[in-house]
């Protein structure tokens, strides 16, 4: 085996593995738990996907959680998706 291919998939393998955090599933309301864990799973899987760091930004944001979803919103913003923070999804507007 050549070592430059080898280091290659040794490098696409790490960026698989999952750089995500943890939901704060208690301060959610009851409602939103069960969402909560499909959101968890997909992150834990796609830690750098624009959609999934969405819906984690608004469930730290539904959460109670403001910090950790504007930052959240920071990374995702540096995905250059195009999305937008919504306010029905637990955003509130700029002050």
């Amino acid at each position: 085996m050549r070592p430059l291919p080898y280091l290659a998939a040794l490098l696409l393998a790490a960026q698989t593995v999952s750089s995500s955090g943890r939901l704060p599933l208690d301060d959610l309301p009851a409602a939103l738990r069960a969402q909560s864990a499909d959101v968890q799973a997909a992150w834990d899987h796609h830690p750098d996907n624009a959609c999934v760091l969405y819906y984690v930004a608004a469930m730290y944001a539904q959460a109670g959680h403001p910090h950790e979803a504007m930052d959240t919103l920071r990374v995702m913003a540096g995905k250059h998706a195009g999305l937008d923070p919504r306010l029905r999804d637990g955003f509130q507007e700029p002050r």
